[in-house]
C-alpha cells in the first residue's frame, strides 16, 4: 500500500513540475535549439557575406534577409528566409547553411527556392 501512494506522490510531483515549467515564460533557451536573432545580430554576418558572393552572378535579382535563426550545432546552422526580387516579381525563399568556421566553409544543406541555384560548399574568408 505504501508503494502505491509513493507511486502516486512521485506521478503528482512530476505533473506539477512539468506544467509548472511549461508555463514559465522565462525560461532560458535549451541549448542546441534554434534562436531568432534580429538581422543586424553579428552572428548573421558570415551567413550575408556567403549569401552575396554566392548570388553575385546573378544580375537580375536583389537578395535580402527577412528572417534568421541560428543554431549551435558542431558548428552554426543558419535558417534563413529570403527575399529574392526579379524585374518580375519575388520569391520567399527557405534555406538552411552549415558553417563550420574554423574550416573557413559553409555548405548549403538545404534550399526550396527555385530561381537561386547555388553551388553545395563555399570556402570562406
Amino acid at each position: 500500500m505504501a508503494g502505491t501512494w509513493l507511486c502516486v506522490c512521485a506521478l503528482l510531483s512530476a505533473a506539477f513540475f512539468t506544467s509548472t515549467l511549461a508555463s514559465d515564460n522565462s525560461i532560458e533557451q535549451l541549448v542546441g535549439q534554434p534562436v531568432e536573432v534580429s538581422l543586424d545580430d553579428e552572428r548573421l554576418q558570415p551567413a550575408a557575406e556567403f549569401l552575396e558572393t554566392a548570388t553575385s552572378h546573378f544580375h537580375n535579382e536583389k537578395v535580402t534577409i527577412k528572417n534568421a535563426k541560428v543554431q549551435v550545432v558542431g558548428g552554426l546552422r543558419y535558417y534563413l528566409t529570403l527575399k529574392v526580387e526579379r524585374t518580375t516579381g519575388f520569391e520567399i525563399c527557405e534555406f538552411i547553411l552549415y558553417s563550420r568556421p574554423w574550416y573557413n566553409e559553409m555548405s548549403v544543406e538545404s534550399n526550396d527556392c527555385d530561381i537561386l541555384e547555388i553551388k553545395s560548399t563555399f570556402l570562406v574568408n
